[in-house]
């Protein structure tokens, strides 16, 4: 007796049967486990979405605030008298 190429599409004692209930086709078989981890990413995905456009700020406004808080803070260091340096 001739053993079936590997990969062959000869089914086998191990092999699901996929059962046709829609008629339109062969069904897929999904693993649970993984549609659990897709769920789960995809609703972490929105919920960070929706608290990015809640919260969070662009990159040109991070920088701009920065620039603003460098430029106070120059501004304050030129205007320091000698007597107002800290006790160190």
């Amino acid at each position: 007796m001739a053993r079936p190429l590997i990969g062959s599409s000869a089914p086998n004692r191990w092999s699901v049967p996929r059962i046709d209930v829609t008629g339109k086709g062969p069904s897929n078989i999904v693993n649970l486990r993984v549609a659990r981890k897709s769920a789960a990413r995809d609703a972490a995905r929105k919920q960070g979405d929706e608290n990015a456009a809640k919260f969070g700020r662009s990159k040109a406004q991070k920088q701009a605030e920065a620039d603003d808080k460098a430029r106070a803070a120059r501004h304050l260091d030129q205007h320091r008298h000698e007597d107002d340096a800290p006790d160190a």
